[in-house]
C-alpha cells in the first residue's frame, strides 16, 4: 500500500510538472493538492475544463507593451 501512495504521489508530481511546462505556470512542489494553486488548475485540466495559459497571456501582454513603446517613440 505505501508503495502505491508513494508512486501515485510522484505520478502526480511528474504529471503537474508537465502541465506547469506547457501551460507556462509556476511548479512548486508545495503546491501538490492545494487550491488556489496552479495545482487547481492542473485538476481543471484533468477534467478537460478550460484553463489559463499563461504563454499565451504573457505573449498577448508583451505584444501590447511593444506597441504601446512604438506609439509613444
Amino acid at each position: 500500500m505505501k508503495n502505491q501512495t508513494v508512486s501515485r504521489i510522484f505520478n502526480d508530481l511528474d504529471g503537474y510538472r508537465n502541465f506547469c511546462i506547457d501551460y507556462g505556470h509556476v511548479f512548486n512542489e508545495a503546491d501538490l493538492y492545494k487550491s488556489r494553486t496552479p495545482w487547481d488548475q492542473y485538476q481543471r485540466w484533468r477534467s478537460n475544463k478550460a484553463v489559463t495559459n499563461q504563454w499565451d497571456r504573457d505573449r498577448a501582454n508583451f505584444e501590447r507593451s511593444e506597441h504601446d513603446r512604438e506609439v509613444t517613440v
